[in-house]
């Protein structure tokens, strides 16, 4: 017998989900609902923080509101890439921060050059 997300408090897959959400007549698809819950994780917590739950179908069961609040769970513990440290894609030697590093000189212009410049 399959425990149901409310029992486990886990995530049962998208296959669950996605049938949840067509019984539901929902427009999303799994995807979709992790896209739009990474959009609520990023936002600052409201007074009702399941409320979001409202936006992904017309009529939301009890099983389905489980299943989309373990998937929010999981999304949010979820490993983060790290950020890139500064300038990490390289953009040549366009910006200041790559000229110096790369060349060892300073971004500005030299006395000899700045009368070369401004003519």
């Amino acid at each position: 017998m399959a425990r149901s997300a409310r029992v486990a408090g886990r995530y049962g897959g998208d296959a669950r989900l996605g049938a949840l959400l067509r019984q539901a007549g929902s427009s999303y698809d799994p995807e979709g609902v992790r896209s739009l819950i990474g959009g609520v994780l990023a936002a600052p917590p409201g007074p009702e923080p399941a409320a979001w739950v409202a936006l992904v179908a017309p009529q939301v069961s009890p099983e389905l509101k489980a299943e989309l609040l373990a998937l929010a769970d999981e999304v949010a513990v979820a490993p983060r890439p790290a950020p890139m440290p500064r300038n990490a894609g390289g953009c040549g030697y366009r910006c200041r921060w790559c000229f110096r590093t790369r060349t060892g000189r300073s971004t500005r212009a030299r006395p000899w050059e700045r009368s070369l410049r401004s003519r």
